[in-house]
């Protein structure tokens, strides 16, 4: 019989300690431009006032023709995204497919409101946490932003993102390891 074990990714402990800094009136998108990242879909839900700007996309690549009103910032480095992350309005996840979605998951910790494509990898963690929308419809998108700053709906992302730990993440490893080595002490 086939068998798969998932196990999750950790944060760092000075992260699920942290909390967002004073908000700036900016969302941000976190990773490499990639076409799978639909930097031209985010570009025009700006345009069309349906995601509110203004938006700065850290990390590499080079910005496609037609995402004007995004503000690129390119490479960085860590403490770089924590104080992104802390200070943003929102984090936007448009991605097509993510592997876990750690950004997501740090912006939990810090307090930050995420939107994003509705992924299986980040329900897993984010069910009622994060704003699950379809970037192709604007008045959803609109409609997100009515209930972005829940007080309550941002506590429990708090809470939730404090249970991923790398500590966890090796016990979890170390005890697959165990159990295929079948040595299950």
């Amino acid at each position: 019989p086939t068998h798969s074990v998932v196990v999750a990714h950790g944060l760092e402990g000075v992260l699920l300690e942290a909390r967002g800094g004073d908000r700036e009136d900016e969302g941000l998108v976190l990773g490499r431009v990639r076409r799978r990242r639909r930097p031209r879909t985010v570009a025009a839900r700006l345009a069309d006032g349906s995601l509110p700007g203004p938006l700065r996309w850290a990390g590499p690549g080079t910005p496609p023709d037609g995402t004007q009103g995004i503000d690129f910032l390119g490479a960085f480095d860590e403490a770089t995204r924590l104080r992104l992350l802390g200070r943003a309005r929102y984090l936007l996840v448009p991605s097509r497919r993510e592997g876990f979605g750690l950004p997501a998951l740090e912006a939990m910790a810090l307090g930050t409101p995420v939107i994003a494509t509705d992924l299986p990898a980040l329900r897993e963690f984010g069910e009622d946490v994060i704003h699950f929308v379809d970037l192709e419809d604007p008045e959803a998108l609109r409609e997100v932003f009515s209930r972005l700053d829940d007080p309550a709906r941002l506590e429990r992302g708090r809470e939730r993102a404090r249970r991923y730990t790398w500590r966890r993440a090796a016990e979890a490893h170390l005890a697959f390891f165990r159990r295929i080595l079948g040595r299950e002490d």
